[in-house]
């Protein structure tokens, strides 16, 4: 494990967190309440505010795969970046008017009766495809890639050092 990986994505949820609660309209998010206080609700990050989640959530689930796996080779850290981005582009990707309507009939019923799944429908349908989620995505996807790689190094540096001494 990486506490130092964990611990920055943590705080990156956090802050993700706190930036659906303020930034976001009640109701249009899975885990705020729609009854939630509006008067919080502002709209200070413009263009970005719509993008910033689609970095935000590779960026942390990466380091939180990488700190939990412990990776310390690129190969592994490579693995684990591909595979969010894969996701939360293919995410992205069926919001888009084509993909949804081909994809949204061939959703089984059984997906109404478990929590998390329940929504996906609404989210094909609702959700609203944007290149630039794409875009921010691979930001938080590459940044999350070499942030890794500077704290693998930083802590295999730090095993060495004291191997050293021993």
């Amino acid at each position: 494990m990486n506490v130092i990986q964990i611990i920055t994505a943590a705080i990156t949820l956090i802050g993700g967190v706190f930036f659906y609660l303020l930034e976001r309209m009640p109701g249009t998010t899975y885990f705020i309440p729609n009854n939630f206080n509006q008067a919080l609700v502002a709209d200070d990050f413009g263009f970005i505010n719509q993008a910033l989640p689609s970095l935000i959530h590779p960026f942390a689930f990466i380091l939180l795969t990488v700190g939990v796996l412990g990776c310390k080779t690129k190969r592994g850290i490579l693995f684990a970046s591909l595979f969010w981005l894969t996701l939360d582009g293919l995410l992205e990707l069926i919001q888009h008017d084509a993909a949804n309507q081909f994809l949204t009939p061939l959703l089984p019923a059984w997906f109404n009766k478990i929590i998390v799944l329940d929504n996906v429908r609404i989210y094909m349908e609702v959700g609203r495809f944007d290149f630039l989620d794409l875009v921010f995505i691979t930001l938080g996807v590459t940044a999350a890639y070499f942030i890794s790689l500077l704290t693998r190094k930083e802590r295999n540096s730090y095993e060495q050092a004291n191997k050293q001494t021993e």
